[in-house]
C-alpha cells in the first residue's frame, strides 16, 4: 500500500475482520514509499468475508508521532 509522495505524514494501515480481529498491520509508511507485502496474521478459510475494514491512520513526522486524521473503508475480503 503506497503513501503518496506529496504527503507530509506517515501512514499506518490495518486490515480488520468485521468482528474487529486484526488481520494485518503495516509498518509506518513514509511519503513516497510502499508498505511491505501484506501477510495475514492468521489463515482464513476460502470464501467471502463481508464488512472487513481497512483503516488508515496518519501521524506527524515528529519525534512524538502525533496522531493526525485517518479514514476507514469497508470492503469484502475474498479468500481463494
Amino acid at each position: 500500500m503506497p503513501n503518496p509522495p506529496q504527503n507530509c505524514c506517515y501512514f499506518q494501515i490495518c486490515l480488520y475482520m468485521e468482528d474487529g480481529t486484526l488481520l494485518w498491520e503495516s509498518e509506518l509508511i513514509e511519503p513516497g514509499k510502499t508498505s511491505k507485502p501484506i501477510v495475514l496474521s492468521k489463515a482464513l478459510e476460502k470464501g467471502m468475508y463481508p464488512n472487513a475494514v481497512l483503516r488508515y491512520s496518519c501521524y506527524r513526522m515528529d519525534e512524538n508521532l502525533s496522531p493526525l486524521n485517518g479514514a476507514e473503508t469497508k470492503l469484502t475480503l475474498w479468500v481463494k
